[in-house]
């Protein structure tokens, strides 16, 4: 809520929102007929284990009125409720002090996408480094100064149209995933000089000779590491199963 409000006073535009856990205050916002459509996000992702196997998510959702659970249901939690904005794309900013990596998510050409871009393989997504527009840029440190942060990773629709409509900014969002993708994006030795330089307002610059994510990940060292900290974890939770 703190998020929208901020964004909303240094210029972006966000979707009409509804956060609430009252049946009829939730009914009347997804009745609004100058609306062309809904969706609901909870507060906190949840995650389910299967006994068959696998995990059911709940993602971003695309919601009508006769999809609501009983009012009981309703009042046991807020949601997030939002007008559905039309999208050409998406755009997820990372900034760390005053460098900044803004990549085009192209949301729109999978049908798993369009609604939550993270329900589909990244590599399918067909990431695309952009450069973020001046004016978006300023409006992100002006939010991440009212709130404190140094870091962020910022959501954006783009409209077909071309303005950027604010959803979010997670002050611990996830980067490396964008280097993975994206080799030449060097996120990690980005992290690694932010850290080092321990400065608001820190500048990368690009070595040239920096380790990659990509190189640590698919290295023997880091495969070894791997296996000998899940054996660890089994162990640790097989002594937890026993005091339990």
């Amino acid at each position: 809520m703190l998020q929208l409000s901020l964004a909303k006073r240094v210029g972006f535009k966000i979707p009409k929102t509804r956060i609430s856990n009252s049946p009829s205050a939730i009914k009347e916002f997804l009745t609004d007929k100058d609306n062309g459509g809904y969706i609901y996000k909870p507060f906190y992702s949840a995650y389910w284990e299967l006994e068959s196997g696998g995990a059911a998510r709940l993602p971003t959702t695309d919601i009508e009125l006769n999809q609501l659970p009983s009012d009981d249901v309703l009042r046991l939690t807020p949601g997030i409720f939002q007008e559905k904005v039309d999208k050409a794309y998406e755009v997820r900013v990372t900034i760390m002090g005053r460098s900044c990596v803004a990549v085009r998510i192209n949301s729109q050409e999978y049908d798993e996408a369009k609604t939550d871009w993270r329900q589909a393989d990244l590599v399918d997504l067909n990431l695309e480094r952009i450069d973020l527009p001046e004016g978006v840029f300023r409006a992100c440190i002006q939010v991440m100064r009212s709130v404190g942060i140094v870091f962020g990773c910022f959501d954006f629709i783009v409209t077909p149209d071309g303005s950027y409509v604010f959803l979010e900014v997670n002050e611990a969002g996830q980067f490396l995933w964008i280097e993975h993708v994206l080799t030449d994006v060097p996120l990690l030795d980005m992290m690694c000089q932010f850290l080092l330089t321990a400065s608001p307002d820190f500048t990368y610059k690009n070595r040239g000779n920096a380790v990659s994510y990509n190189d640590i990940i698919y290295s023997q060292q880091y495969k070894d590491l791997s296996r000998e900290e899940e054996t660890q974890h089994i162990k640790v939770a097989s002594i937890h199963t026993d005091i339990l």
